[in-house]
């Protein structure tokens, strides 16, 4: 007589993993809004020092914005690329995450779009979220391990 356990399969690991793999993701996304976040915040506080030394601070503050506003975006897909490998939808997310942010702000400011019109509008945030696709695919292909080792002769 052969003693047989009776064992339950569980078959949720593929949902499991699933849901893991989505998670991941999401807090990638989030730490790369948040990289971006810092980086803008910085920017704006260097381009505002720029601007008080300018007799016109008006005219380079917009050329400022629209200059420098790609470099967060790039900064938040390649921070957001370091913690989760896959680069696309990495970069794609965050960039969709980031431009709604920017939207959303510019929707409680006074005349916060006003200045340009829709469609360049449009092709604007179509080029901050291929910025942040580009800094996802740089830091998802970014090798870790570039420590050189020492040699002992003897």
């Amino acid at each position: 007589m052969e003693n047989k356990i009776r064992t339950k399969k569980r078959d949720h690991g593929k949902v499991r993993g699933a849901d893991t793999e989505s998670r991941g993701l999401i807090l990638a996304c989030l730490n790369g809004a948040l990289w971006a976040a810092v980086c803008g915040l910085a920017l704006a506080l260097i381009s505002a020092l720029i601007c008080t030394f300018v007799k016109d601070p008006a005219t380079l503050a917009c050329v400022c914005g629209y200059a420098l506003s790609p470099i967060p975006f790039f900064v938040g897909g390649y921070a957001a690329a370091r913690k989760k490998r896959a680069a696309i939808p990495c970069g794609l997310l965050c960039g969709c995450v980031l431009t709604l942010g920017s939207v959303i702000i510019g929707a409680l400011l006074p005349n916060g779009h006003t200045s340009i019109s829709v469609p360049l509008q449009i092709i604007l945030r179509i080029a901050l979220v291929l910025a942040c696709i580009m800094g996802a695919i740089l830091g998802a292909n970014r090798d870790t391990n570039k420590k050189r080792r020492k040699t002992y002769k003897k």
